[in-house]
């Protein structure tokens, strides 16, 4: 299971195009510790929102500890769509033998009335109050993270990673001051059973180095960036058994993605036969999607 801030979305996609079991962001993006918290007790928990708890501002239903992709202009559906997820994400996290936590920020908003949200949903800015957490509290968040996690499934692996995506939203000085909470407070509960860490921000900021590594807008990793540092969590995460066969699954999915210039003829007849051959030496992966799409 891939939690937290975007970056969990990109290694988290990796993870889904090569056929691993997974659940990304069931409940939407979270950036900061104490909002990761809370959607973890919730999907734990499996509990039901009720009509009160959610609000509307003429446009659309949302509720402050969850993303806007939740989003609906309906009630019912709202409501609805968040309990299929919730308990398919339980479901997911009962069995799941690794949580991939990846934090983004430790500075939060604050709600006058309902305390630090996940998402102000575009509401007028003096409802809210701008917070760095500092690091005591941000220790107790994570602790208390691990330990629901590990009382919830006491088999699972915790990895933590501190996302390498820029907030200069808050300018250099401010970023880099909430990094530094992050990574801080994360050395107080890594090299525990079952919890470690995964340097991406470290492996960007401090290895690569260098503004090219970014997209246009400075902010986000680029497709390069991402791709090595995917090469590292490969290595320190996969066995030797399952590099081995990524190597021909990798070059499996690229064909699988090839787009022939001539879709008829005994060549491309050829090219499909071989492809749905090549599939069937992983059985235990699902390709039932692109097996349907080779068959039309």
């Amino acid at each position: 299971m891939f939690i937290g801030s975007c970056f969990a979305e990109n290694i988290g996609e990796l993870i889904s195009i090569r056929k691993f079991k997974n659940c990304i962001n069931p409940l939407g993006i979270s950036y900061n510790p104490y909002s990761l918290l809370k959607n973890m007790e919730f999907i734990m928990s499996n509990q039901d929102l009720k009509k009160e708890q959610i609000n509307f501002d003429g446009e659309k239903y949302f509720h402050f500890a969850f993303h806007g992709t939740n989003n609906r202009s309906n009630q019912e559906e709202y409501l609805q769509k968040l309990s299929e997820k919730t308990e398919k994400a339980h479901q997911f996290l009962t069995c799941a033998n690794v949580v991939f936590l990846s934090l983004g920020t430790s500075h939060v908003f604050e709600h006058q009335t309902f305390g630090i949200v996940n998402n102000c949903h575009k509401q007028p800015n003096q409802l809210f109050e701008r917070k760095l957490l500092d690091h005591s509290t941000t220790v107790s968040i994570l602790k208390t993270l691990c330990q629901k996690l590990s009382l919830f499934n006491p088999a699972m692996k915790i990895i933590f990673t501190v996302s390498p995506i820029r907030h200069l939203r808050d300018g250099l000085v401010k970023d880099r001051r909430s990094k530094s909470v992050l990574i801080s407070a994360l050395s107080e509960i890594i090299d525990q059973k079952n919890i470690f860490y995964f340097p991406s921000y470290e492996i960007l900021v401090d290895d690569l180095r260098d503004y090219r590594f970014y997209k246009a807008d400075m902010i986000h990793p680029s497709q390069q960036a991402i791709a090595y540092i995917w090469e590292s969590f490969k290595s320190s995460y996969f066995n030797k058994v399952t590099l081995e066969k990524m190597e021909g699954l990798d070059n499996l999915i690229q064909r699988l993605n090839h787009i022939p210039r001539k879709r008829h003829g005994v060549e491309f007849e050829k090219f499909i036969s071989k492809l749905k051959q090549d599939i069937l030496a992983y059985p235990e992966l699902d390709f039932s999607s692109e097996l349907k799409n080779l068959e039309q």
